[in-house]
């Protein structure tokens, strides 16, 4: 998978790629690089699907306000 865009937040770092937003615990700046492909022994705690979440839950994760 090619990571497309990374967000840091407090508590969590979140990996979107083409079909999926990627959740990581803590704060991984750094540690996820655009364009790249994303590597073992990486293993997100939770996986959310793109076509299976709304646009108000994707901006939220963008952090993007209406």
């Amino acid at each position: 998978m090619i990571i497309r865009q990374v967000y840091n937040h407090e508590y969590a770092s979140i990996v979107e790629t083409d079909s999926s937003y990627l959740f990581f615990g803590g704060r991984n700046i750094g540690a996820f690089k655009i364009g790249e492909e994303l590597t073992a022994p990486c293993e997100p705690y939770k996986i959310l699907m793109k076509w299976n979440i709304s646009k108000a839950v994707e901006n939220m994760i963008k952090g993007v306000s209406n």
